[in-house]
């Protein structure tokens, strides 16, 4: 049994001594991901090997990086769904967020407090092009403005979203499909490839 803790961009790993286990860390991770702390018996794992401590510790729980990267600023994640907050133990309150199929984030209270009360600023659409008002890449194809219009349609309903500004951001999606779903794209890509000077 191991104890795994995430702080600083880095995983600490404590437990037992086990030489199949040490050896087994070892041959998995390269010397410049992981450091020995001798002091407290512990090893420092880069956190790009979350995947690796998963399979190597199947029965502990490796906790999502999701602290830290909250703390350093943006970070996207393409989350499905959100749990419900619920004590973690030792007074920990936290709700598991559902990504990359499986339950893989962990939130604070604290972080989503901040994100939904609005003190944390929100992702704005991206109004340089039609293509950013549905959240793809300029001069996409037919498939991905469907589904980048469905997708942001889904999120800024004014049925389903809150926001102050839902409708009227709804209505610049709405827009921006009826255009670039229509014969009306090959005109509106030949006037962006000359303001972008293609």
């Amino acid at each position: 049994m191991a104890e795994i803790t995430f702080a600083d961009g880095c995983y600490k790993v404590k437990f037992d001594y086990n030489k199949t286990l040490v050896d087994k860390l070892k041959n998995s991770i390269p010397n410049m991901g992981r450091n020995y702390k001798g002091e407290d018996r512990s090893w420092i794992i880069d956190a790009k090997y979350e995947k690796t401590l998963a399979i190597l510790f199947p029965g502990d729980a490796v906790p999502a990086p999701i602290a830290f990267v909250a703390a350093q600023g943006r970070y996207m994640i393409d989350l499905r769904y959100l749990g419900q907050v619920k004590d973690r133990g030792n007074g920990d309150h936290s709700s598991l967020g559902f990504t990359k199929g499986a339950w893989s984030v962990c939130f604070s209270e604290s972080v989503l407090k901040e994100w939904f009360l609005g003190t944390v600023e929100r992702p704005k659409l991206d109004t340089s092009s039609l293509y950013g008002i549905l959240n793809i890449p300029n001069f996409s194809g037919v498939d991905e403005i469907k589904t980048g219009y469905r997708r942001m349609a889904k999120q800024w309903h004014p049925d389903y979203c809150h926001e102050p500004d839902a409708t009227r951001i709804f209505q610049q999606i709405r827009e921006a499909y009826d255009i670039l779903g229509s014969e009306k794209k090959i005109r509106y890509d030949v006037g962006l490839g000359f303001e972008l000077g293609l």
